[in-house]
């Protein structure tokens, strides 16, 4: 197992917000999964952007249409029309 070096103040902070139950290593390493999942949902995020960037490029499609589309959608809902 890797041992690495967190603040003595970060520690503190962390361990006073871990769950009575659960030991404050646990916690941590909880906390750094829930982080590493967080970032590669953010990675795919971006990557899909990018990849419908490309497609609406490609279609003609620019990003004011879209919010001139959802303004025009916006209108239609609402009961003053």
């Amino acid at each position: 197992m890797v041992h690495i070096a967190i603040p003595e103040d970060l520690f503190e902070s962390l361990k006073n917000t871990a769950p009575a139950s659960m030991p404050a290593e646990d916690y941590v390493v909880e906390l750094l999964r829930e982080k590493r999942a967080t970032k590669e949902q953010q990675k795919e995020f971006y990557r899909l952007s990018d990849r419908t960037k490309s497609a609406m490029a490609q279609k003609g499609i620019t990003e004011e249409d879209i919010l001139n589309d959802f303004e025009s959608f916006r209108k239609e809902l609402s009961p003053d029309g």
